[in-house]
């Protein structure tokens, strides 16, 4: 958008109206030299956080909204989004930098929704109608404005406006990852720590996998490398990191009880009891008329343990 040569573009403006007087042309050229292009050397800055902003490898995208709708509100509403800053936001330590972030979101999502602001038709004029605030109240309310109805006309959780503190570290990552761009054509990076952009460094917290065994045979031999490695400091069971099919070599679940206490209940007598197929009987069977002893015994010691469980 700089003019490099004064020459061509009057010539270029004389070839378009050939009837211009010379008055005009003078005129013109004095309102150029005193236009100032604010912000103008970081266009190319912004575009590239817009897209980054709209989501890609290292940031999460926002459901229903595509990168072409951001730069289209962006373009629309840039006067309100940028406020007096550059037209990018730079400065990465600077509030006002993320008031502009949540500004362009309430614009993005003020967009698809805007009957349900009627009579305000534009998201500056919701933004003025906030009043008694400082500008971060102010901000944050809007986002809650947007919120809010937005819940009557989504079909799921996805589709509601982030708020402001999911918002606010969406902001961060994106910084860093616009820091991590910027020096695509240098031979060393320079990044900032993770920590300063909403990251946390949390230690013995990964829980690790050994890759295990991959049988075909229900690991029951010692083919099995995870059965082989059975020792007194490591039981020998496969698990999560083992690939193997129709596996038998799992831990025994058998022993696993409620967590009730049973002390009511003589577990000696259950234990006497034997139950085998044959003498199972169907409760739900008609043709059973009398009642069968060792069920009869079994049933009366299940009511003592709902009774028992009653009074805990």
């Amino acid at each position: 958008m700089q003019i490099l040569s004064m020459s061509i573009f009057v010539e270029a403006y004389m070839k378009n109206y050939p009837s211009a007087r010379a008055s005009d042309v003078e005129e013109l050229i004095g309102e150029t030299r005193r236009t100032r292009y604010k912000g103008i050397q970081d266009i190319e800055s912004c575009i590239q956080l817009l897209y980054i902003y709209s989501g890609c490898d290292y940031v999460s995208y926002f459901k229903g909204f595509g990168k072409k709708t951001f730069f289209d509100v962006f373009m629309k509403h840039a006067s309100f989004i940028t406020g007096t800053e550059t037209a990018c936001l730079l400065d990465f330590d600077s509030e006002s930098a993320l008031f502009a972030f949540y500004r362009l979101i309430s614009a993005v999502y003020f967009s698809k929704n805007s009957t349900a602001f009627l009579p305000l038709t534009s998201v500056k004029s919701l933004y003025d109608s906030l009043h008694g605030q400082n500008i971060h109240d102010k901000h944050v309310s809007l986002i809650s404005q947007i919120r809010e109805k937005m819940w009557e006309r989504v079909l799921s959780e996805q589709e509601i406006m982030p708020n402001s503190e999911a918002l606010k570290f969406h902001w961060l990552r994106s910084s860093w990852v616009f820091q991590f761009w910027a020096q695509a054509s240098e031979n060393f990076l320079q990044l900032s720590s993770l920590s300063d952009f909403g990251w946390k460094k949390v230690e013995q917290t990964v829980q690790w996998y050994t890759k295990g065994c991959s049988c075909k045979t229900g690991c029951t031999s010692n083919r099995c490398k995870c059965r082989k490695s059975k020792s007194g400091s490591k039981d020998g069971f496969c698990g999560p990191g083992c690939k193997c099919t129709n596996c038998v070599n799992l831990p025994d679940k058998s022993d696993t009880s409620l967590d009730i206490s049973l002390s009511d209940i003589s577990l000696d007598e259950i234990s006497d009891v034997e139950i085998d197929d044959d003498d199972y009987v169907d409760v739900d069977d008609d043709d059973d008329d009398g009642d069968d002893p060792v069920q009869a015994h079994l049933f009366s010691d299940l009511d003592m343990f709902y009774l028992a469980s009653e009074d805990l």
